[in-house]
């Protein structure tokens, strides 16, 4: 006689155990989730999603991750902070950072955030050494737009406040592109190796440089990016 109800893994015929095959869709019920759906469900934040392009957008043209600060030994009178990434002063005083790489055929891509100026009384830009003195090899700018340097001086695009600046160098040629806000000056092309606004010596070990020159009273705050807002030329490595 058969029973009126036998547990589905047994034959009802031969009252024998049954064998499940893989191919049975009860045995797949646990792998039918997507990794898609772990979005949907909430499981990966809006966040930690937006962490993950920032750093895509930091990569950009050759990778890496910024590592350029302000260095605090190297300082005669700016205030530091962010973890040494923000300078800021309304007086005469004046500001190096460290080196950018010990590499000397890496090409650097860095960008700084101009947050407060002093248009006409402030540079920003390249020099060669760590030192509180321009020395013999730079090429600084100033807010009004003058490019000054130990070989003269060219005219390029007024900075502002809010205005996020480039700085790209190739250490193999010696050549140093300036842009402001994703447009380089003098139709420069880093990709390109064309258009630059300086040369350096090659493998000259450069610094980001601030200056405050004198006494107007008029803060100037300037901010080492550590995410960029651009991405790198291509062949260019966070610097």
């Amino acid at each position: 006689m058969t029973p009126l109800w036998l547990p589905s893994h047994i034959d009802p015929q031969t009252h024998a155990p049954r064998i499940l095959l893989p191919t049975d869709p009860r045995t797949h019920l646990k792998r039918r989730r997507t990794p898609s759906r772990r979005i949907q469900r909430g499981m990966i934040s809006p966040a930690l999603l937006g962490v993950v392009a920032a750093r895509a957008r930091t990569a950009g043209g050759g990778g890496g991750t910024p590592t350029l600060i302000f260095s605090s030994a190297n300082n005669s009178g700016f205030t530091l902070s962010n973890t040494d990434h923000t300078a800021s002063g309304g007086q005469a005083n004046y500001t190096v950072v460290s080196t950018p790489s010990s590499s000397a055929s890496t090409k650097r891509y860095m960008e700084f955030n101009l947050d407060a100026v002093a248009l006409g009384s402030m540079y920003f830009g390249l020099k060669v050494g760590a030192t509180t003195t321009f020395g013999s090899r730079y090429c600084v700018w100033n807010g009004n737009g003058i490019c000054f340097s130990n070989t003269g001086s060219t005219n390029v695009t007024a900075f502002a406040a809010g205005n996020v600046g480039q700085i790209a160098y190739d250490p193999v040629t010696g050549k140093a592109w300036l842009g402001r806000n994703n447009t380089w000056f003098v139709s420069g092309d880093p990709a390109a190796g064309t258009g630059n606004i300086v040369n350096f010596t090659a493998a000259d070990e450069l610094y980001f440089v601030l200056q405050r020159d004198n006494n107007s009273g008029s803060t100037v705050t300037v901010t080492i990016a550590s995410t960029y807002t651009y991405s790198p030329p291509s062949g260019f490595f966070a610097w």
